[in-house]
């Protein structure tokens, strides 16, 4: 009876942390309004990322407009998105021509962000707004810019200037600890679920474990 009863109680666990879970994901996230100008412009980048042909004269011309802008004109705002790093597959020496970072408001807009040359001011111990620039894609932040546009070769691009030091929302942080603790009682959940004849098992017939392991 003892050993059914925490049978059943562990299933139970595990159900119920599940289904909290799904709640969870089911929660409205990064939902994207699209543009056609936007949806565009980060093809035409990604595509010259992930083309071991691509032209990345577009990466070390975006970078250098943006760094060369005079800031002091820019609009100044503040939204809530992500920051996302295209690298291109070609990995040239340079890296101001490798890569470009855009920031992408949860609305859908889209701009190219203006990062110091020097590497050294994307370090975790630089006291500049860059700061551990590398290290926050996937994370919904808030940024607070100023921005405006340029025209490169005939075509107007978007671009920012970070004003302050990106924040992670205090809710995305909570979320993500969530998932983690979700995920960790479903796991207490399955093993409270075991008995010894399920260990002796996996010994007596390895065959399905070692199979699983490979693939």
């Amino acid at each position: 009876m003892l050993k059914m009863n925490r049978t059943c109680s562990g299933r139970s666990v595990a159900v119920l942390v599940a289904g909290l879970m799904v709640l969870f994901l089911s929660l409205p996230g990064n939902v994207y309004a699209e543009t056609d100008t936007n949806e565009a412009l980060y093809k035409q980048l990604s595509g010259i990322a992930f083309s071991a042909e691509g032209d990345l004269a577009l990466f070390e011309e975006l970078n250098k407009t943006a760094r060369d802008q005079d800031w002091t004109a820019g609009t100044e705002t503040q939204f809530v998105g992500n920051l996302r790093i295209l690298k291109s597959v070609q990995a040239p020496a340079d890296e101001n021509r490798a890569r470009v970072y855009l920031l992408r408001k949860l609305s859908g807009e889209l701009y190219i962000l203006s990062v110091p040359a020097d590497p050294a001011a994307r370090s975790e111990a630089s006291d500049s707004f860059y700061a551990g620039l590398d290290g926050i894609p996937g994370s919904k932040m808030v940024f607070n810019v100023k921005s405006l546009s340029a025209d490169i070769n005939g075509t107007t691009y978007p671009l920012a200037a970070f004003t302050a030091k990106p924040t992670q929302m205090k809710l995305d942080k909570i979320f993500k600890i969530c998932i983690i603790l979700m995920l960790f009682f479903v796991m207490v959940g399955m093993g409270m679920t075991l008995t010894f004849k399920d260990f002796t098992l996996v010994f007596t017939k390895p065959r399905g474990i070692i199979l699983g392991e490979i693939l």
